[in-house]
């Protein structure tokens, strides 16, 4: 047997800047997290957790300063749709509201979000094509006015525009 060992107590600003949680494909195959480092340093992911709405640890990679880490429901489809390197998580994004929790490899909260579908959060991301992005990754990301409809598009999806911006 063999067992992953993390240490990795470090605490960078990490900020989840970007979220498709009910994507208009009827089967959620697009959900996606973006993780933005808005740190002026390198920051070195291995061992940190995504927790709660989906759980993935993050792999051993160092995210540059204004760099981006992309988990995905299905990588694979993400990939093809958006054109990015994703990671893949297990769980599900709830359609409604969900907390997706950041953690270092000590349980260390970093980041988080607590979504929901109704205003003041941007009702078209929930099933009507965008994703919700921050405005600002200084922006208080749990207050839902700091967050907006992706208009970035891509393609349509079950006659719906699919608009996100992953990584960008």
């Amino acid at each position: 047997f063999s067992f992953p060992f993390y240490f990795n107590p470090t605490t960078p600003e990490l900020v989840i800047t970007e979220v498709m949680y009910n994507d208009p494909s009827n089967v959620d195959s697009l959900e996606f997290i973006e993780i933005y480092n808005a740190g002026s340093t390198e920051a070195i992911v291995g061992g940190f957790r995504l927790e709660d709405a989906v759980n993935h640890t993050l792999a051993s990679i160092t995210i540059p300063p204004g760099g981006f880490y992309l988990v995905a429901r299905n990588a694979l489809v993400a990939e093809n749709y958006f054109g990015q390197v994703f990671y893949e998580y297990g769980g599900q994004l709830s359609d409604n509201n969900e907390d997706i929790v950041l953690v270092n490899a000590d349980g260390v909260n970093l980041d988080s979000v607590s979504y929901n579908d109704n205003v003041p959060w941007p009702t078209a991301a929930d099933g009507l094509g965008p994703s919700m992005e921050l405005v600002s990754p200084s922006a208080d990301n749990q207050i839902g006015s700091n967050w907006v409809a992706s208009i970035q598009e891509i393609s349509f999806v079950n006659g719906l525009i699919l608009a996100a911006s992953p990584g960008f």
